[in-house]
């Protein structure tokens, strides 16, 4: 197994104003940032970043953790 550095970001959905999740993309994209850990499993963030060759982490709630490996 090879690890790979690079820089990555924390992207959460609390908060006032944010950019929606395409914008997002594009602004990691440009800033050629190439992995994002998301909190939750939001389906609209998770559709715009499909396909955006991102390395996503994501984040499960305690609760949901049973029946996401049923």
């Amino acid at each position: 197994m090879t690890l790979q550095g690079g820089i990555g970001v924390n992207y959460g959905l609390l908060g006032d104003n944010l950019p929606t999740p395409d914008k997002v993309t594009a602004l990691l994209r440009s800033r050629n940032i190439r992995k994002v850990r998301i909190f939750e499993p939001n389906p609209e963030v998770l559709k715009a970043f499909k396909g955006s060759d991102l390395e996503v982490v994501l984040g499960v709630h305690n609760l949901d953790l049973q029946q996401a490996f049923n």
